[in-house]
């Protein structure tokens, strides 16, 4: 069994340490990929340090393999969806892996949750867990609907902990068919809805985007609420292709 953690970056060289240095023992393998969307930047891909900053880890801590997606990249990604199912492709992985989704931003917290997560790997039959998912904002103002979406806590300045599913085990035909960690695998009695059913492995994820170059956060908030957006409802929703069939065709 091994744990292959995928990350997708974009000139993250503020936060790519934090969470690099956070999977160091957990991780048996880095796939990291590059690039950007259509209508987020006027490059296609990274011009800072953070490829340099992972061949750095790559060099003198990991010692363990690290799929570099990045000098190939000649062109910008269509959407969030495209680069992330990138991250499925078969040659990335062997036979009973297990993948853990991080972005750039977010870090593993606990060295005895990931010890923890690694024991029931070894030993579970499940095809896929919820993890905690932690977020917090200090100084950014935020909008009413991401206020009530995160139950802000005024007195913490914490955004509070969700849970999300970003530990899978690899299947081949598995995909991303929306652009929030919706995942569906290639047969109907994995993809039913999990998300109510499937059982939290003890993996804990930080984020704290604001910790990010600013400049880049202006991007995302720019692209999130434009671009995404419009991209977003040319996007059937996965409850409506699940019930209808359409994905396993």
């Amino acid at each position: 069994m091994r744990i292959v953690v995928c990350v997708k970056f974009f000139e993250n060289e503020i936060t790519i340490e934090r969470m690099l240095y956070s999977i160091t023992h957990f991780a048996d393998k880095l796939v990291a990929i590059d690039g950007a969307y259509e209508g987020f930047s006027n490059h296609c891909k990274s011009k800072d340090k953070t490829v340099k900053k992972i061949e750095y880890w790559r060099d003198n801590y990991f010692h363990k393999p690290v799929t570099l997606v990045h000098f190939d990249i000649k062109e910008f990604f269509k959407n969030e969806m495209e680069k992330r199912n990138l991250m499925f492709k078969e040659y990335f992985y062997s036979e009973g892996d297990w993948i853990l989704f991080l972005d750039s931003d977010e870090w593993l917290i606990g060295d005895v949750f990931q010890k923890e997560t690694r024991e029931l790997l070894e030993t579970t039959e499940e095809p896929y867990f919820l993890n905690w998912f932690y977020q917090r904002w200090n100084t950014i103002p935020l909008n009413e609907k991401k206020r009530n979406f995160w139950k802000y806590d005024e007195n913490t300045s914490t955004l509070g902990k969700r849970q999300y599913m970003r530990l899978f085990r690899f299947t081949p035909g598995i995909r991303v068919i929306g652009n929030h960690w919706t995942i569906m695998y290639p047969s109907l009695k994995h993809s039913k809805y999990f998300f109510k059913t499937a059982e939290t492995a003890p993996l804990k994820i930080m984020h704290e985007p604001e910790k990010s170059n600013p400049k880049l956060i202006e991007q995302k908030e720019k692209y999130n609420f434009g671009e995404r957006m419009t991209q977003e409802k040319r996007i059937v929703s996965a409850r409506d292709l699940l019930e209808s069939g359409e994905l396993f065709k």
